[in-house]
């Protein structure tokens, strides 16, 4: 166990003197974060468009559906 211990102790100080590799995994999901908040505007309300073609015309499923 201890063996396992001290590889993995080697990657993360590894993983922590790499300092472009450190700022990368801190400001990435940061930034899509944001990026995806900025696309949605902040609100839980989600609006969007569907098209429908109606290649049923007079069906009775039809009207029920585009009602």
């Amino acid at each position: 166990m201890k063996k396992v211990f001290f590889i993995a102790l080697k990657e993360v100080i590894s993983f922590l003197r790499d300092r472009g590799d450190l700022s990368f995994s801190l400001v990435l999901p940061v930034a899509i974060f944001a990026l995806i908040y900025g696309a949605f505007g902040g609100s839980l309300e989600f609006n969007g468009t569907a098209y429908i073609v109606n290649e049923d015309p007079g069906g009775k499923y039809t009207d029920l559906l585009l009602v």
